[in-house]
């Protein structure tokens, strides 16, 4: 027996907010996963939460303001005119921008100086120049992805 078109469509629709509710889940995932990689790295301070959550709130708002700009430059670009395809292809660049948080592991320890430490009061404390580019890193591995998350077309 053949389905109607619009049985059809609604099955459609329910895989479609199935994988939408899905994708959020695994945002919310990334969220702990950050927190827990910055952790390492920063130690577990409120300033570490803070970087975090102000980086994916910061990139959801600013993703979601630029949504319609970067839409329509992507389906240009691409030459698509479906919008799940083109949601398809957002959800591909939010994959591929999370790998940055990997990659910054194989950055050179040697980037920032031999010892990119000073004496400080008897205490070795990291430079500023250490300290900015380390919070630079870390702010745009977690606003770069939530810029795309916040741009779903």
């Amino acid at each position: 027996m053949l389905e109607s078109g619009a049985a059809v469509r609604r099955a459609l629709l329910t895989r479609v907010f199935l994988l939408y509710c899905l994708s959020g889940f695994v945002s919310l995932g990334y969220q702990v996963a950050w927190f827990r990689i910055f952790t390492d790295r920063f130690g577990s301070t409120n300033l570490t939460f803070a970087l975090v959550v102000c980086n994916f709130i910061g990139g959801l708002g600013a993703g979601a303001l630029a949504s319609q700009r970067v839409s329509d430059g992507l389906a240009r670009g691409l030459g698509i005119r479906d919008r799940l395809r083109l949601y398809g292809v957002v959800e591909l660049l939010v994959a591929a921008s999370v790998l940055l948080t990997l990659l910054t592991r194989w950055i050179p320890a040697d980037s920032w100086g031999a010892f990119p430490y000073v004496l400080r009061d008897g205490i070795y404390a990291p430079t500023r120049l250490y300290q900015l580019s380390q919070v630079g890193l870390a702010a745009l591995c977690v606003f770069v992805p939530c810029f795309f998350m916040g741009d779903s077309p």
